[in-house]
């Protein structure tokens, strides 16, 4: 781990600048760390998209004011490019492009012409297609190239005494949304009051995916029991915001992507 860690400091020393895709996760946040003692001219930036939930943006600018980090939050603007909208198995890599593309301009404004993202060894088993995005675009993955994996990154921020070292990976909320069910803002805000109020009661990882008028509840396997104990509360709470039927996946929470879930059901 401490060889992976030099050969990171040396990547990232030998760039006169450096603008960082931060969500606010741990790996971005692990490699935004890193780029504060290496990199001179370093800006983060955070995407401040109806698509992410506002509790992650927040904690965004807090690791960023915590890191002393020069912090850039904006508007991607994919809810209004229909071909997102449309929310086909392309949905990933259309979001990505647009993003990429908007940070590298973002970037060139601030003279700087290397941008990065947080990707990390344990993305390449899983479906993201916005990996070929920023491919294309020419964004960097220095964690990639180091080969670090995700109980690494946790480790080196516990040991930096990162308040959010441990905090659980997430997705965007367009993808608890069915392929080929469009996508509108209304849905995306439903979904995120369902999921802030799982978080209030303590679950940890959990997903509430939509199907028109249903909610359906992916909590870990180990948090099953709890929810069933708290059934009746979610029931009503969860009516109480917009839906009539509330349904759990006796499965648990499966982890088969990160950016965006090949899950139809």
């Amino acid at each position: 781990m401490n060889e992976k860690y030099k050969r990171l400091v040396e990547f990232l020393k030998d760039l006169p600048s450096l603008a960082i895709s931060f969500s606010g996760g741990t790996d971005s946040s692990f490699l935004l760390a890193v780029a504060k003692e290496s990199v001179k001219n370093l800006i983060a930036v955070t995407s401040a998209s109806p698509i992410h939930k506002k509790r992650r943006i927040e904690e965004a600018k807090k690791i960023a004011e915590f890191l002393k980090v020069r912090h850039i939050l904006f508007d991607p603007g994919e809810l209004s490019i229909e071909n997102f909208l449309e929310n086909r198995e392309d949905r990933c890599y259309i979001c990505k492009k647009n993003l990429f593309t908007k940070i590298k301009k973002i970037a060139s404004e601030y003279g700087i012409f290397h941008v990065a993202d947080g990707t990390i060894l344990d993305d390449l088993k899983e479906f993201r297609p916005g990996r070929m995005a920023a491919q294309q675009l020419g964004v960097m993955s220095p964690l990639l190239e180091v080969g670090f994996k995700k109980d690494e990154i946790r480790a080196f921020l516990k040991k930096m005494g990162f308040p959010f070292w441990n905090k659980p990976s997430e997705s965007c909320l367009a993808t608890r949304i069915p392929y080929g069910e469009r996508i509108t803002e209304e849905k995306l805000k439903i979904i995120e009051k369902a999921e802030d109020i799982l978080e209030d009661m303590g679950f940890r990882i959990f997903r509430v995916k939509v199907y028109g008028d249903m909610a359906k509840i992916k909590v870990s396997e180990s948090e099953i029991e709890e929810l069933f104990r708290k059934r009746g509360y979610i029931l009503e709470r969860f009516k109480m915001i917009g839906f009539s039927y509330v349904s759990l996946d006796l499965e648990g929470f499966r982890k088969n992507g990160g950016y965006c879930k090949k899950d139809k059901a």
